[in-house]
């Protein structure tokens, strides 16, 4: 029997398994909208974890924009992430740190308070 159709058939699987977990494991999982006009535009998405677990708004193209700022994690993120700290490095250097509880919705108003923001996801 000629296995070479097989064996080129596992590692092909093996390919694309690992392009799978590469591409998973490297997607932004948080977006930073600020308020910009009367409403929220994105301005930044990032990569949050439990190794990484820090939203740094301190770069002009990011903090420069607004003094409001609302953070939405993924649905995954929110629960892997459930009862762990987050810290947010404002544009000033200053640094909140919020335990993510049940929301996934936070809102920064001028570098001092962290709130859960209420989102309705029907519109």
């Amino acid at each position: 029997m000629n296995y070479g159709i097989y064996i080129a058939a596992a590692v092909m699987i093996a390919v694309i398994a690992a392009a799978m977990f590469i591409i998973t494991a490297k997607r932004c999982n948080t977006r930073v909208y600020a308020m910009i006009g009367g409403e929220y535009l994105l301005i930044h998405s990032q990569r949050v974890s439990a190794r990484a677990h820090i939203i740094d708004l301190s770069p002009p193209e990011i903090g420069g924009k607004s003094d409001e700022f609302m953070l939405v994690f993924s649905k995954n993120t929110g629960r892997d992430m459930k009862g762990r700290p987050v810290k947010i490095v404002g544009k000033d250097g200053a640094a909140l740190e919020q335990d993510i509880s049940g929301s996934r919705h936070f809102r920064i108003i001028s570098n001092e308070k962290m709130e859960e923001y209420d989102y309705d996801d029907q519109g």
